[in-house]
This record gives structure tokens, sequence and C-alpha cells, in this order.
């Protein structure tokens, strides 16, 4: 997984961190995940261009999400 951490908007203390499986250094391949730091928002782009990206906001809804994908990836067998 490639990943990164580059500035955005006009302030220079907001900064988005980029994790993606797909092309080093590009935060609109598929399957990017984004995540503005000292935020509680995360959002993951699907793989099928035309969905766009899915936001996750809040604490308790990523804690379910991170929950949900450690017992997927234990279901499919992905360590």
């Amino acid at each position: 997984m490639y990943t990164r951490i580059v500035k955005r908007g006009l302030k220079n203390e907001e900064r988005l961190f980029i994790a993606t499986t797909q092309k080093k250094g590009n935060e609109h391949s598929y399957g990017a995940v984004s995540h503005q730091i000292g935020t509680n928002d995360v959002r993951i782009r699907s793989n099928v261009p035309t969905w766009g990206a899915v936001p996750v906001e809040g604490h308790e809804n990523l804690k379910m999400m991170r929950d949900a994908l450690i017992k997927i990836c234990e279901m499919e067998g992905i360590k």
C-alpha cells in the first residue's frame, strides 16, 4: 500500500492522509482511502469509478467500520 500526507485547503495545518493500493502518489486512483488529519472523517473511494467516494464520519462509525473490516478479513482468511 502506498501512503502520503499532503497539504490541503488554505490553512497550513490542514493536511490529508492518503492511503491507496493502486498507484504511488495518486489519491484519485481506484480504492483510495483518505483522512483529514485531526478529524473523525474518512473517505473510501469505490473501485467502481462512477460510484465516487463514501464518507465515514464520527468516532463511533469509524470504530464500527474497523470492527466490521476485521471480522470480514478473518472470515476471508486475510491477514
